[in-house]
């Protein structure tokens, strides 16, 4: 019987002391888990491999990877935004129609003219057929590229209640900033240095 009782609180004794490695290397796995999937300072990079970003989830926010699309570019050809990986993008979602829109277009071509070396910058004109936009364009001289989304096709992905709409995005495809309602080249040019890292 005493044999039976010690028997049984070793037992006990290796439940407990297993239970406890067990724990201990369950939180160990867990914080790196963590460190890997947002870095030491959160910024979403693998510090398990050298510095190796791990792309974040898609959505609209800041943050996010932005959604992709492929529309038709103005002049021939189309565009997808993962395609443009590699270089920091400007998507400007605006209509010739929209005098807030009008009163931006001049700021996005100054952006282009600084800018237009070292990132994209797209305008996305919605709900627009593509004679109403190139006549718009014809007669104003811009020269920024544009894509026509005539339906709206980019509208649910981007939740565009409104225009003009703005997001900055970064050569990983990341969202930098977020701009709602018209800006002008000084609010372009600062999200642009943000997706620049300058």
């Amino acid at each position: 019987m005493v044999i039976r009782g010690v028997c049984k609180r070793v037992r006990k004794r290796i439940f407990i002391i297993s239970l406890a490695v067990i724990l201990v290397i369950a939180g160990a796995v867990g914080i790196a888990a963590r460190d890997r999937r947002t870095g030491p300072d959160g910024a979403g990079y693998d510090s398990g491999q050298g510095g190796a970003f791990e792309q974040p989830p898609v959505g609209i926010g800041v943050g996010q990877t932005a959604p992709d699309f492929t529309l038709s570019l103005r002049g021939g050809g189309s565009v997808s935004l993962w395609d443009l990986r590699g270089k920091p993008v400007l998507l400007n979602v605006s209509a010739t129609w929209c005098p807030p829109c009008q009163g931006e277009f001049p700021e996005i071509q100054a952006v282009y003219k600084v800018y237009g070396d070292r990132a994209v910058i797209l305008g996305i004109d919605i709900g627009e057929t593509e004679s109403e936009v190139d006549g718009y364009y014809d007669r104003s001289g811009y020269t920024y590229p544009i894509a026509y989304d005539p339906y709206g096709a980019i509208g649910t992905d981007y939740n565009v209640e409104f225009i003009p709409q703005t997001w900055v995005i970064d050569a990983n495809g990341v969202i930098v900033d977020y701009i709602p309602g018209a800006a002008d080249y000084d609010a372009f040019s600062a999200s642009l240095d943000q997706a620049l890292g300058e």
